[in-house]
């Protein structure tokens, strides 16, 4: 499946503020699926391999020029997962929007 990543849009809390990350940077949809895999919640047990696989996900997205991004089911659920666990509820909500906007096909 296709995502399409604007990484001019924003996410915003319910009085139309930027959400910002703990760089004070405004989160996209891009940084958000970033920083929800290299995420490192208290109760991760991911073995070695698990974050590689993270890592290199993560790496794949952060490099990639084009908006439009192929990823595979397996890829966005591990990107939803991982966000369950790093973000507050708003973030995650205006994460899980951006992700079914931006769904291509």
């Amino acid at each position: 499946m296709k995502i399409k990543f604007n990484d001019e849009e924003t996410f915003k809390n319910f009085k139309g503020n930027d959400l910002k990350d703990s760089n004070k940077d405004p989160i996209t949809l891009r940084s958000a699926c970033i920083d929800a895999l290299l995420a490192n919640p208290p109760d991760d047990r991911a073995n070695g391999k698990e974050k590689v696989r993270r890592f290199e996900l993560a790496q794949k997205l952060s490099n990639v020029e084009e908006t439009e991004f192929d990823i595979s089911v397996e890829d966005l659920s591990l990107i939803k997962s991982m966000a369950g666990k790093a973000f507050v509820t708003v973030a995650i909500g205006r994460m899980f929007e951006a992700l079914e906007k931006g769904k291509i096909g």
